[in-house]
């Protein structure tokens, strides 16, 4: 059919539930993004003769740092609208509606935030992490990270050691009991979901970036939360 794009979906883990699609995203979407964050990238302003505190960090963190709205270029807001599709839920739940849309929730703003672009350089990555928090108990609606999909915009060496990998080191899945590595490929789209079916939140969900050695990764990550944003 003209028009439509056909997807696998691997299943990486079911403890926590991960998901890989490749060729998610097409050379020239990457390249955009890539584009997008040298524009967007908030690094810059900690650039200068004389570091700042805040620019120390970068060591352990990424170098890049830039958030990407929807709105800004259509092939963005294609990206959020396939991202949609894959989470099966409805595309204008991923942006801001106005007051005449029709809608379930008591809110008109957008459960996805900003797509936000990383740059790992050698030294870089970051140690098992949580994209949930407790919400606080004060909050009827117990708003949460439910899922996070990454996009992988570079290609990285297989070989362990050379760092770059995206770790799961509590998953299993028929193979490994022992956690579970993903290898990125340019192009290829990683879903997870942070909360189990019952809300809470997975511990097993934890995942870190091993420290590159060598060469540069670039990562793409979008977090959609349920049932607001917070």
């Amino acid at each position: 059919e003209k028009g439509s794009l056909e997807l696998t979906m691997k299943v990486v883990s079911v403890a926590p539930r991960v998901f890989e699609i490749d060729n998610f995203l097409s050379d020239v979407e990457v390249d955009h993004l890539l584009e997008m964050s040298k524009k967007y990238n908030s690094s810059d302003l900690d650039a200068g003769p004389t570091p700042s505190k805040k620019s120390k960090k970068v060591k352990n963190g990424a170098t890049t740092d830039a958030w990407i709205r929807r709105e800004i270029s259509p092939i963005v807001d294609a990206i959020y609208h396939r991202t949609a599709d894959m989470l099966q839920i409805d595309e204008s739940l991923l942006r801001h509606r106005n007051e005449h849309e029709d809608t379930e929730l008591n809110a008109h703003h957008s459960i996805a935030e900003s797509l936000h672009i990383s740059q790992f350089l050698p030294g870089q990555g970051y140690i098992p992490k949580s994209d949930s928090v407790p919400a606080s108990v004060k909050n009827r609606y117990q708003p949460n990270r439910f899922a996070t999909i990454m996009y992988f915009l570079n290609d990285i060496d297989e070989e362990e050691g050379k760092g770059g990998h995206t770790m799961f080191p509590l998953a299993v899945n028929s193979k490994n009991h022992d956690g579970v590595r993903i290898i990125p490929k340019k192009g290829k789209a990683l879903l997870f979901y942070n909360l189990l079916p019952d809300g809470n939140i997975d511990d097993l969900s934890q995942h870190s970036s091993e420290f590159v050695q060598d060469g540069e990764k670039w990562l793409g990550t979008l977090f959609v939360w349920d049932p607001i944003i917070d």
